[in-house]
């Protein structure tokens, strides 16, 4: 279930917010009432979804105090609420929203919510994390994984990694297999990087080759 449109983020490498800048969040009411008749008609598993999900409600915070935020975890303790045999699972999420509201959301309900998180990595460089404008370094992606497997009941972890960055060199890599080790993930999603015409990331100089690629890739 889309639940979140639009992304802010100008990560270096990818062309997303120049051709969905706009950010939309669906009514909480309405994702309510949706859940409520999919469960009614059988389904078991609603896996919330957007293009950056862990934004959601962002825009409808503004000038608004703190305790009156609309966040995901917002959203997924009130769809725990919604009566009927299912679970909720979290589609892809950025470190820093792995907020420790949202662990507690999902430690609180371990029957509604699947304790699975895809937290997005990239890369294990703070070098390279930085090149590619990612909002945190290794350190704090690190200590959020820690942070869910010491909150939650055997959490399952995966996440993306980009290998062949411009500029990666052996000990950049190195340090992301050490992040990959630290974390102990499930499943990894790897991808040779490949330039996107229009994002920054495409004139960078220093091109890793094909052949480094795939070998890093392999390891």
């Amino acid at each position: 279930m889309k639940v979140q449109d639009g992304c802010l983020l100008r990560c270096s490498y990818c062309i997303i917010p120049f051709v969905r800048p706009n950010v939309y969040s669906r009514p909480l009411e309405h994702i309510r009432d949706e859940v409520a008749r999919l469960v009614d008609n059988g389904h078991r598993e609603i896996i919330l979804t957007g293009v950056h999900l862990g934004h959601y409600g962002v825009e409808l915070n503004h000038n608004k105090p703190r305790e009156e935020w609309l966040r995901l975890a917002t959203l997924v303790r009130t769809l725990c609420k919604v009566p009927g045999e299912f679970r909720i699972r979290l589609s892809s999420i950025e470190a820093t929203e792995v907020t420790r509201d949202l662990i507690g959301v999902m430690a609180e309900n371990p029957v509604k919510v699947a304790p699975h998180l895809h937290i997005c990595l990239q890369s294990g460089s703070d070098a390279v994390l930085r090149r590619m404008k990612r909002r945190w370094g290794s350190k704090l992606f690190v200590d959020r994984c820690r942070l869910v497997r010491e909150t939650l009941d055997q959490p399952g972890l995966s996440t993306d990694v980009i290998v062949g960055f411009p500029g990666e060199t052996e000990e950049d890599f190195a340090a992301t297999c050490q992040v990959v080790r630290d974390c102990g993930f499930s499943k990894i999603h790897i991808f040779p990087f490949s330039a996107r015409k229009g994002t920054p990331a495409f004139d960078m100089p220093d091109k890793i080759s094909h052949e480094v690629k795939q070998e890093r890739l392999q390891r």
